[in-house]
């Protein structure tokens, strides 16, 4: 055996040991992946718990919360304000999951669950008003996608209205 044979061995053995360790690296990052989607999961439901939490634990939170969807006259400024920044916690955590599912690391199919709720926030008085005062906050392809959501509902809505008039 020359050492040109042992060379052409040597490339052999390292070509083979190249080809494992790409399939080594493509495991390691379908598994941080995976992590990565599980734990973006882990982070929404946490951060989606802490607010409903605070309005099912305090009749306060519940009464502020309805009083800004309704949009009742008689909210006051400082319960105006406690409603627009709790709106603002909801579309936030909206945004950063969309954000996610856009980037693939989200889960695009519980995406739409959650808009589906968020969207019914935004139809109502205090809800068109808050998302026509802030919507320009964030992203564009998260605005056009719940704008569009909104003209459904609300397209929907009219309609239904106008069906039940005819039937009255």
């Amino acid at each position: 055996m020359t050492i040109q044979d042992l060379g052409s061995i040597g490339e052999l053995i390292a070509a083979v040991a190249t080809v494992g360790t790409l399939i080594y690296l493509a495991f390691q990052i379908r598994a941080s992946t995976a992590a990565s989607r599980a734990e973006s999961v882990r982070t929404v439901a946490q951060t989606s718990a802490s607010y409903m939490t605070s309005i099912i634990e305090s009749p306060d939170v519940a009464r502020v919360f309805l009083a800004g969807l309704t949009r009742d006259s008689d909210i006051s400024p400082e319960d105006g304000v406690r409603f627009d920044f709790l709106m603002a916690q909801i579309v936030s955590l909206e945004s950063a999951a969309f954000e996610e599912a856009r980037l693939g690391v989200g889960d695009a199919a519980r995406l739409d669950e959650r808009a589906t709720a968020v969207t019914a926030f935004l139809v109502t008085p205090g809800g068109r008003r808050w998302w026509n005062h802030y919507a320009d906050q964030y992203g564009p392809e998260f605005r056009q996608s719940y704008q569009s959501r909104i003209d459904v509902a609300e397209r929907a809505a009219q309609q239904s209205a106008a069906a039940e008039s005819a039937h009255a």
